[in-house]
């Protein structure tokens, strides 16, 4: 996330952004040229499928928010949506395809290499690396300091959100611009129902099973 506008360009494939509300509808329009006017965006890459038809993926929490981290999994194999794919996330404790780590504030992360610039203000950050069609690892960082600035004592939400969030570009998905309610909105947490209702929404477990097949 971030408090102030982001070109799309380097937004589409970071975190959240938390903007006031001119640098919100800027961020959308600017999201708008990139992407089209969807339920969801895929990346043209995905996780490779297993013999029995499945994307196993293994990840690791190697950070602080085990909580997020743990209900994050856990919503994606079990989408309250109802309507799963055929992923299936693996904790594991080495040898994992998806990292999570903490990082300060993501001032000096230089994602794409050495002077590729900061990320001052976002809440997390995602980076995938592919092999043609194929993804074959991917590392989210969190932004400790923004993680416990903008979130509540006890109110977990947000961290919930930010988190989903962020395994969801690991696992293929892009922003989607039209509409602020999805979790892959770029531009600020969800308005409306993600205060009560943190959970994948209908358009990203669509994208899923686009990239993955339905289960």
């Amino acid at each position: 996330m971030k408090r102030t506008f982001i070109l799309a360009a380097i937004a589409c494939a970071l975190g959240l952004v938390a903007s006031p509300k001119k640098a919100v509808a800027d961020c959308r329009s600017d999201c708008l040229q990139d992407f089209p006017n969807a339920c969801y965006n895929v990346k043209d890459y995905k996780w490779r499928k297993s013999h029995d038809g499945v994307a196993h993926v293994r990840v690791r929490n190697r950070g602080s928010f085990h909580g997020a981290f743990d209900w994050s999994v856990e919503e994606i194999n079990r989408p309250h949506v109802g309507d799963g794919a055929h992923l299936r996330l693996h904790e594991v404790s080495h040898d994992a395809d998806i990292k999570v780590w903490d990082d300060p504030n993501l001032c000096d992360n230089d994602v794409y290499g050495p002077g590729s610039g900061s990320y001052c203000g976002f809440w997390g950050l995602t980076r995938t690396y592919r092999s043609g069609g194929q993804m074959t690892r991917a590392v989210i960082w969190l932004a400790v300091d923004e993680m416990n600035e903008n979130t509540r004592a006890g109110d977990h939400l947000g961290r919930k959100q930010t988190m989903l969030h962020e395994f969801l570009h690991a696992l293929g998905l892009n922003h989607s611009c039209v509409n602020d309610n999805h979790t892959m909105w770029p531009c600020g947490m969800p308005n409306r129902d993600y205060v009560h209702v943190p959970y994948m929404k209908g358009c990203d477990a669509d994208g899923l099973i686009h990239l993955y097949g339905r289960r």
